[in-house]
């Protein structure tokens, strides 16, 4: 479980480091931010946010299931 959480942690860091640059660079240079593939290439900038920012959420929700899992493992009922 652990590896789990840290995995979620690196999740979030990594959304959000990529988020913050996307954003950079929509206000501050004319070039496309994504150099993405398939369905993500036609997304405008906004959805794009939105996704990333749905992804991020995801990781928080999913560390918060991991600590109540792990805390109610640890309880004994006798």
């Amino acid at each position: 479980m652990v590896y789990r959480k840290i995995g979620f942690y690196l999740t979030i860091l990594l959304f959000s480091v990529y988020t913050l640059y996307i954003i950079i660079l929509e206000l501050y240079y004319f070039y496309p931010s994504c150099g993405c593939g398939g369905i993500m290439a036609q997304l405008p900038f906004k959805e794009h946010l939105t996704l990333n920012l749905i992804y991020i959420i995801l990781a928080a929700i999913s560390i918060l299931f991991v600590k109540k899992s792990t805390y109610e493992k640890n309880i004994v009922i006798v």
